[in-house]
């Protein structure tokens, strides 16, 4: 006899679950999508991947200097502690073992 037997009702919280967790995390990213394609005047409306799509808005912010300014400085803080979170623990790691093996 298993430990943990997959009842009815455990299958049923199972996929509602998994269908809200879904929800939660692609809604908004399919939210996101659908405004990018919206005209600006349609932007605070409330149709889903209806009407009009075109890709201006992706073109102003990819030619907008001051967005890419943006995007170049979130890359350097993002890379840069990227890179910093795995040298120092490195370098402490390797200052602890030869510590470590020379008592």
């Amino acid at each position: 006899m298993r430990m943990f037997q997959k009842t009815l009702g455990f299958r049923i919280f199972f996929w509602v679950f998994l269908i809200l967790i879904g929800g939660f995390v692609f809604l908004p990213l399919l939210w996101m999508i659908n405004t990018a394609l919206k005209p600006s005047a349609e932007t605070f409306t409330l149709t889903f991947f209806t009407g009009t799509k075109t890709l201006e808005n992706l073109k102003n912010i990819v030619t907008d200097a001051t967005i890419m300014g943006y995007l170049r400085n979130s890359l350097i803080v993002s890379f840069g502690s990227s890179l910093m979170a795995t040298i120092s623990p490195s370098s402490a790691t390797g200052a602890a073992s030869s510590s470590w093996a020379c008592s």
